[in-house]
């Protein structure tokens, strides 16, 4: 399968712990099909595959100070039913999906994904 993730925008915390959203203007930050010009084209994913992006310092995020992103991500090229997580690096990957397909869909949802240890 492939996955497209375009980026929205940015959490900042604030002093008491609240974060402020931070719209960008939306950019595809990754696209793993052939000839996509991205932070991760041409590395279609099979089973038990990882992506990783590094948005910190890209796209209008702030190299440091940001808590988390919001991307629009999407299966696509779907050649079995399945679904994919999005965890922050350097952490336990979670059980929960973040988009679940069948063979044949093209699938999006917009997630909240915490910045990881590499950006």
């Amino acid at each position: 399968m492939d996955v497209v993730a375009d980026l929205e925008g940015y959490v900042a915390p604030l002093n008491q712990g609240v974060g402020l959203y931070n719209p960008v203007t939306p950019i595809r930050a990754c696209d793993t099909r052939a000839g996509s010009n991205t932070l991760c084209s041409g590395n279609s994913l099979s089973p038990n595959n990882i992506v990783s992006i590094n948005l910190s310092g890209n796209y209008g995020i702030p190299a440091s100070g940001v808590s988390s992103v919001v991307l629009n991500v999407t299966a696509t090229n779907t050649k079995s039913p399945g679904y994919f997580v999005c965890y922050p690096t350097g952490l336990q990957a979670t059980t929960t999906s973040c988009v679940n397909f069948s063979t044949g869909e093209t699938v999006a949802n917009e997630v909240i994904v915490p910045i990881g240890a590499n950006g």
